[in-house]
C-alpha cells in the first residue's frame, strides 16, 4: 500500500506539471505493475484509480482524462463514461491533496495505520 500510495504522489504531480512528458501509463510498465499488482492488479486499486478520475483507454494506457483526453478532441473520450471523475477540471489536484493527507497519516500512523485519515476529529478516527 505503502509503495502505491508513493507512486500515486509522484505520478499526480508529474500530471499536474505536464510539461509535455509522458504522464500516462502503460498498463506493463514495470513502476506501474510494481505499484499496482506484480501479479496484475489487484481489483481494489483498479477500483481507486477509477474512483479517483483515472481511465483507461484501449485497455493498455492509464490516463487523467481532463489532461490527456480532453484537449485532443474526441479521440478517447468515447471510452470514457459520461460521469468519469477525471474529466473535472479541480479533480487533480483534490486528488493530491487526497493521497498526500493518505501518506502523511500513513508515516505518522507506521504500523497502527488503518486507512483512516484527513480531518475527522481524533474521538471518531479512534471508533
Amino acid at each position: 500500500f505503502k509503495t502505491l500510495i508513493n507512486f500515486l504522489i509522484r505520478s499526480l504531480k508529474r500530471i499536474q506539471d505536464f510539461s509535455n512528458s509522458t504522464t500516462y501509463w502503460h498498463y506493463r510498465d514495470p513502476s506501474f505493475c510494481y505499484a499496482t499488482g506484480i501479479d496484475g492488479m489487484h481489483p481494489y486499486v483498479r477500483k481507486l484509480l477509477l474512483a479517483m478520475g483515472f481511465a483507461v483507454v484501449m485497455d493498455v494506457y492509464w490516463v487523467w482524462p481532463h489532461k490527456h483526453l480532453a484537449s485532443s478532441g474526441e479521440w478517447g473520450l468515447g471510452e470514457l463514461p459520461p460521469d468519469c471523475p477525471g474529466l473535472a477540471q479541480d479533480r487533480l489536484d483534490d486528488m493530491v491533496v487526497l493521497v498526500k493527507d493518505c501518506q502523511k497519516a500513513l508515516f505518522h500512523q507506521g504500523k497502527n495505520f488503518t486507512g483512516h485519515f484527513g480531518s475527522a476529529p481524533a474521538s471518531s478516527a479512534q471508533r
